[in-house]
């Protein structure tokens, strides 16, 4: 009897583990269900959010014209364009946020850079005064000085694509230090801020610009005999050797003289309507790539006025010449002249373009069934014939 009992109890226990067995196996083969279902979820809201990214590098790259404005398909917000269904769900393009946000890509050149504005430009944004200004900017230079001491190399690359500042919420954190922990201070310099512009050193046909400091007489002639005589380029020659330009609208303003038979200086001028035709060819610097430029054709006035030179006057003005301009004047910075003066101009072109290359966006997918969605933050570049994605964050 003790035996059997024995048994019985050795048989219950088997039951019971079998018993265990079978709704483990039961509940393994449900989780994997699940899981299953998570992974087929999230690779539907990836291939959702990937596919808005995918049509706006294509809208991007399909955009092939010398100049960037409002009036572009990029800027224009057909919801036909920027949305549509996919992946049993609906994705959808937007610019801007809250009551600001449309249909469409935002330029990342209508903005001041934060990595290369100064003091000076930055106060003039509504929502920052000049302490404000300050203390940002004196906290990018530590970082930079940072990354500099880091790297053991004076020359060191910045850290970011055009400065110190790598990362977006890296520019969040330092903007609410610099306000004080203004969160709503914050959120409308994000709006008027960037770190991605930079522009390519090359006129609207892409070809790479001429020095006017560097090159030499035979190639100013070849560059500008179409516009100039020959006394007008050796004044320029002259000027530039005597003190190099740091803008080109420094034609326009520096004085500029030749030598007449005598040796005595003679005043020479170079018209403003014939400096627009030829300005875009020009540079006073070889780098290649030039950060921060803010393209007249797009940006607020608000972050016009923040230009040198420039005042919520003249920053309205341009805002409304532009409007009713049409896309071949818009192609060179030269169109300033028709609303700055010489000297106004000078100081602003060496922040200014014509042409935008960072595009910034949300994509979102929303599944047609069910709470499924997904939104990301993108930003675009086109350079070089080629269109990359510079940065991708999901918000979900």
């Amino acid at each position: 009897m003790k035996n059997r009992g024995v048994v019985l109890v050795v048989v219950l226990w088997v039951l019971v583990l079998v018993t265990a067995l079978c709704l483990g196996v039961h509940a393994s083969a449900a989780g994997r269900r699940r899981l299953a279902a998570r992974d087929e979820d999230a690779r539907r809201v990836e291939a959702g959010v990937l596919s808005a990214v995918a049509t706006a590098r294509a809208v991007v790259a399909a955009d092939g014209r010398d100049v960037d404005e409002l009036r572009d398909i990029w800027a224009a917000g057909d919801p036909a364009v920027f949305s549509g269904p996919v992946n049993q769900g609906r994705f959808a393009i937007v610019a801007g946020t809250g009551a600001a946000a449309r249909a469409g890509l935002a330029d990342e050149a209508a903005r001041l850079n934060a990595n290369t504005a100064t003091v000076e430009m930055l106060a003039g944004l509504d929502a920052m005064d000049s302490t404000t200004a300050l203390a940002f900017v004196t906290a990018r230079t530590a970082l930079e000085a940072r990354i500099v001491a880091d790297a053991g190399d004076p020359a060191a690359p910045p850290a970011g694509l055009t400065g110190p500042i790598a990362t977006d919420d890296q520019l969040r954190r330092l903007l609410l230090d610099a306000t004080d922990g203004d969160a709503a201070a914050t959120d409308a310099l994000l709006e008027r801020l960037t770190i991605h512009s930079r522009a390519l050193n090359q006129d609207a046909d892409g070809r790479p610009r001429v020095n006017l400091n560097t090159a030499t007489s035979a190639e100013l002639t070849d560059l500008l005999a179409p516009w100039l005589d020959a006394r007008q380029i050796t004044a320029i020659v002259l000027a530039r050797d005597q003190q190099p330009l740091v803008s080109v609208g420094e034609l326009l303003t520096r004085p500029l003289t030749v030598l007449n038979g005598d040796g005595l200086p003679v005043p020479v001028t170079i018209p403003p309507d014939r400096f627009a035709a030829f300005v875009d060819r020009l540079a006073v610097t070889s780098a290649t790539v030039l950060p921060g430029r803010v393209n007249v054709n797009t940006a607020a006035a608000e972050v016009l006025a923040c230009l040198p030179g420039l005042d919520p006057t003249t920053a309205a003005s341009l805002v409304r010449h532009r409007e009713t301009a049409d896309s071949a004047q818009l192609r060179s910075i030269g169109w300033l002249l028709t609303v700055l003066t010489a000297d106004q101009f000078r100081q602003a072109a060496p922040h200014v373009t014509t042409r935008t290359a960072q595009f910034r966006f949300q994509a979102s997918w929303t599944a047609d069934r069910g709470s499924l969605a997904a939104r990301a933050t993108a930003v675009l570049e086109r350079a070089g014939g080629r269109t990359a994605l510079l940065f991708l964050e999901r918000a979900d």
